[in-house]
């Protein structure tokens, strides 16, 4: 008992730096959660956005010599490869193949394509003979559109032409004596500055000038004499101004006979034979419009063009009458 008294307990040597070291070697060990969720986010993949990913799949590829991955988008409908790296391309690049890749296919999943029979197959379109003489027969033969027995089905601006071009050819050495007189007018910058210059004293009311014809368009033609009706009175003053204009008109032959300057009663004529062209002008730029539709207007302005070439055939003039009868030879 006197020994289990003199016993002495043992304490072990505890050292508190050593204590220290050890908790802060466990806490670098066991990262707090703080930390593991900032790492999670770095590594979270960036979501695509754009919709032009629903026409490719993105893919990494090996390139280089030394073989480094880059990001790269396949096409789904012809598999190429094109540089897709977010940080350096963006969706230009995608956009811009998607639009050209041949072997694009522009109908939409939920687009329904017509059929023509209940097995879902195509089928050609076939020409029905008995149907065509039925429309044939009710708009000839039945009468009841009365200008395709003068007038063909077919007539159209080319057809028309011919029909002024043909009424052109009874005033041919009217439209030739002011072709004649403006080709001299304009054939140099000197005839034309003079001519301007005669025009300031009649004090002409239009803002338009001469301007040269094509022989073989009459729209221009009808133009050119458009233009140089109000010139009349000035080529008047301008005869007796310049003699080289009285003298090289005259020089100049049609058939056979002299052409000479426009008189008085040569724009007289003029002026009534514009009357009537203006109108074949009008139905002409109705017809050749492109940028709306005119086939709901072509048969009325037709129907007054027949009216027309009526009233020219009943005329006064024989001159006018000869034009009609040229117009629907």
């Amino acid at each position: 008992m006197f020994e289990s008294l003199h016993q002495t307990q043992v304490i072990p040597d505890f050292d508190e730096d050593e204590v220290m070291l050890e908790d802060i070697e466990v806490e670098e060990l066991h990262p707090t959660s703080t930390e593991t969720e900032k790492n999670e986010w770095k590594k979270r993949k960036t979501r695509v956005r754009s919709d032009v990913w629903q026409e490719y799949t993105k893919v990494m590829v090996k390139e280089g010599d030394l073989p480094v991955e880059r990001p790269k988008a396949k096409c789904n409908r012809c598999s190429r490869r094109i540089a897709a790296d977010p940080n350096k391309h963006g969706t230009s690049p995608l956009w811009k193949y998607y639009t050209s890749c041949v072997k694009k296919h522009e109908a939409n999943k939920s687009q329904t394509v017509l059929n023509s029979d209940e097995s879902g197959s195509m089928i050609n379109w076939k020409f029905n003979q008995d149907r065509y003489d039925c429309v044939k027969m009710y708009l000839t033969r039945k009468m009841h559109l009365r200008i395709f027995s003068v007038f063909p089905p077919a007539m159209c601006g080319t057809h028309l032409n011919l029909v002024v071009e043909r009424g052109l050819e009874e005033i041919g050495m009217l439209v030739r004596r002011v072709r004649e007189a403006v080709k001299w007018i304009m054939a140099s910058p000197a005839r034309s500055e003079a001519f301007k210059d005669t025009a300031k004293l009649y004090k002409v009311e239009t803002s338009k000038f001469l301007c040269m014809d094509v022989p073989t368009r009459w729209n221009s033609t009808y133009l050119m004499l458009e233009s140089a009706l109000p010139y009349a009175p000035v080529m008047a003053l301008f005869e007796i101004v310049n003699s080289a204009f009285v003298r090289d008109l005259k020089q100049k032959t049609h058939n056979k006979k002299s052409i000479g300057v426009p008189e008085e009663l040569d724009w007289h004529e003029v002026r009534r034979k514009c009357g009537y062209l203006k109108k074949f002008h009008k139905l002409t730029e109705e017809v050749s419009a492109t940028s709306y539709p005119t086939c709901h207007t072509f048969f009325k302005e037709m129907c007054s063009i027949f009216t027309v070439i009526r009233r020219m055939e009943g005329h006064e003039d024989e001159d006018i009458k000869r034009m009609s009868t040229r117009m629907k030879s």
